[in-house]
């Protein structure tokens, strides 16, 4: 799935959401960039004035077998929390 079908899914989810009386709003950010996690966090906290709890859901993974992936590699992986 490609960037923009997870952009329309995640659309989709949050559209679902605020029809039966939620709240929610996608954001796409890259949680391997402290600059790019920052701006996520101004975002919600302009949209809902703080940010009180926070899931933090993510994961990557390369397409190798373990044995076979390098130090770098591993440690990207490592590194997404």
């Amino acid at each position: 799935m490609g960037f923009h079908e997870r952009a329309d899914a995640a659309q989709t989810v949050a559209e679902e959401i605020q029809r039966i009386g939620g709240a929610a709003f996608p954001f796409q950010f890259d949680v391997t960039e402290p600059a790019s996690c920052d701006k996520a966090v101004a975002a919600v906290k302009e949209r809902c004035g703080s940010l009180d709890i926070l899931v933090n859901n993510a994961g990557i993974t390369d397409e190798a077998p373990a044995l076979a992936t390098d130090d770098d590699a591993w440690e990207r992986v490592l590194k997404v929390c």
